[in-house]
């Protein structure tokens, strides 16, 4: 009976109710797969099929028992059920060898993956007898509500990806898995409970993102993990994590002492995390780190020292930080700067006498603060193109301004202010030779004392239509 039968594929047989005993005999079988059957088991037969290496049960909606016995197959390598929705339990994982051990922890490799089984609740805890489980995938499971605490004891566990379920924490047991290596939480919204989450001694290389939706997050550490290279991780956002105090500390975690995320992401972004106070001061072990935005982090009150450090930081961002006082003076060693900008912190008082060091700032935005001046030095800012200083308490505007060679922007204030500012009234200012748009939308523009002769043809029609 077709004894060199390697591949079975059963698709959209709707009246097949139960797989026949006989397929134990198919001693070649490595695939076998079942799609839009109505069986509601899987035989203890398939034990069997010794060389049976992929197991694939899919729209099996009447399916609900799955026979222990095919953990006994030494050549298992991948388990994947998916819209089998009357399954409500994962089969008792069996001792099934003389010395205790189960048959399957010789493959190579084993996966199993688990989707859209919406009555599944949880594994037995003999799921960590899988010593050779690779991946676990659980995705979308809406029942799906615990990983097992013994979890952690599976030894050889390299990926782990829970989607679209409705667990509420993780097992503290995940710190143990030490070849863990890809981990990713997605769209599992009961995750907003997750409270603490800790990595010890593991090999992980990222973090999921949807880390940044659990709300209640107050502690968060990665510990001895010396594989966390986060090569290919370009950005960590986290947000609204309104309990978050703290960011967590840069270690040096390799046997050199080079911290393990000296590569990591261009980007940094931290929104709504209403208790965060401070960043850490090994922030400067971001060696890569491109931008930096910090958004509604209204206890943050300043960023540290060490920020002069990060080498390749080319922008900055700090929006509604009501708590945001002053930028440190080291921001003048940021030689790859291009862009800052503070916009409505309300706190935010002054900006620093350095910032004219920064040869390449292109663009500098302060609105919506509690500045009173532009330091002089604003205009030793050669590649400054963009220049908007609107809805602060400005009381004059630099002397230096027209130094700005390279200005093509300028917006002094805000679009729907009433009256033009008394210190532009008052000042007589140059204007850089390159500006190319002075954006002035109020109708008494022929008021402001400056130079028009030195307005660009561009700027000096958009000047006209106002005046």
């Amino acid at each position: 009976m077709l004894k060199s039968l390697t591949y079975l594929q059963i698709i959209n047989c709707k009246k097949l109710e139960r797989l026949p005993n006989e397929h134990g005999n198919l001693e070649a079988l490595r695939v076998l797969r079942v799609k839009g059957a109505a069986i509601r088991e899987v035989p203890e037969s398939l034990s069997q099929l010794a060389l049976l290496s992929e197991l694939e049960l899919k729209n099996c909606s009447e399916l609900e028992y799955i026979s222990s016995s095919i953990f006994k197959l030494k050549s298992l390598g991948g388990i994947q059920i998916s819209n089998c929705s009357n399954l409500k339990g994962f089969p008792k994982i069996p001792s099934c060898n003389i010395d205790g051990s189960t048959g399957i922890e010789r493959p190579c490799s084993c996966g199993l993956r688990l989707k859209n089984c919406s009555s599944l609740e949880s594994f037995p805890s003999s799921l960590c007898i899988l010593k050779s489980l690779r991946s676990l995938q659980i995705i979308d499971c809406k029942k799906f509500e615990r990983l097992l605490d013994e979890l952690g004891n599976s030894e050889t566990l390299l990926v782990l990806r829970v989607e679209g379920a409705a667990i509420r924490e993780l097992s503290q047991s995940l710190g143990q898995l030490a070849l863990l290596s890809e981990l990713e939480l997605k769209n599992s919204s009961e995750f907003e409970y997750l409270r603490v989450l800790r990595v010890e001694g593991a090999a992980i290389r990222e973090l999921p993102e949807s880390i940044g939706k659990s709300t209640l997050l107050s502690e968060l550490e990665l510990k001895n993990c010396s594989e966390l290279k986060l090569k290919s991780l370009w950005r960590i956002k986290m947000s609204k994590c309104s309990n978050l105090k703290r960011f967590p500390k840069i270690a040096s975690c390799n046997k050199v002492g080079i911290t393990g995320i000296k590569r990591l992401s261009s980007t940094l972004r931290l929104k709504n995390c209403s208790s965060l106070q401070s960043l850490p001061s090994s922030l400067y072990m971001l060696k890569s780190l491109r931008f930096l935005e910090t958004i509604a982090c209204k206890k943050l009150e300043r960023l540290p020292e060490s920020l002069g450090q990060l080498a390749l930081l080319c922008e900055l961002k700090m929006i509604k930080c009501s708590s945001f006082e002053s930028l440190p003076s080291s921001l003048c060693m940021l030689k790859s700067l291009t862009s800052l900008a503070i916009i409505d912190c309300k706190n935010f008082k002054r900006l620093p006498n350095e910032l004219g060091n920064l040869k390449c700032l292109a663009a500098l935005i302060v609105k919506g603060t509690a500045i009173r001046e532009v330091p002089e030095r604003l205009g030793y800012l050669s590649s400054l193109a963009k220049l908007e200083l609107s809805n602060n308490n400005l009381k004059r505007t630099p002397e230096s301004l027209y130094q700005l060679s390279s200005l093509k922007y300028l917006k002094p204030f805000e679009n729907n202010s009433d009256r033009i500012p008394e210190y532009l009234r008052s000042s007589p200012t140059s204007i850089p030779s390159e500006l190319r748009s002075l954006n002035l939308s109020v109708d008494s523009g022929n008021s402001l004392n400056l130079d028009r002769n030195k307005l660009s043809e561009s700027v000096k029609e958009g000047w006209m239509k106002q005046v």
